[in-house]
């Protein structure tokens, strides 16, 4: 546990390392309080839309990342065939008569190559 908060220790000032010399910069700018503050929310805003971009750019092109719990799910999206054609149920005086057709070949299972962001094989296909 203690490395872990370590870590995070560590690693914060890092990644506000920009932020803070956005808000100095803002302060040199600007001698009010509000306008600095609006400075930064400004730069903020562009950061969040940013992310906000890419993480949009991300499910489109991986849409299994919407639904909670599929992101595993190698099938997801596509169509599921079954192993049979047909099934045939009648009534008799004893019961039931069942009959199931099953294909002649079974279906192959759902297989997918792609790295877990799809986005890297349209690079790659585009290069």
């Amino acid at each position: 546990m203690n490395k872990i908060v370590l870590g995070l220790t560590l690693l914060t000032p890092l990644t506000w390392a920009n932020g803070n010399q956005v808000a100095k910069d803002c302060l040199d700018k600007h001698q009010d309080w509000d306008k600095t503050s609006d400075c930064f929310s400004t730069y903020i805003i562009e950061q969040q839309l940013k992310r906000d971009a890419e993480l949009r750019d991300f499910l489109k092109h991986n849409p299994r990342y919407m639904a909670p719990g599929q992101s595993l799910n190698k099938c997801f999206g596509k169509p599921r065939e079954q192993v049979f054609e047909s099934i045939e149920v009648t009534k008799t005086e004893d019961g039931h008569h069942i009959l199931v057709k099953y294909k002649e070949r079974m279906p192959k299972p759902c297989y997918q190559n792609a790295p877990w962001d799809n986005r890297d094989e349209k690079q790659i296909n585009n290069s």
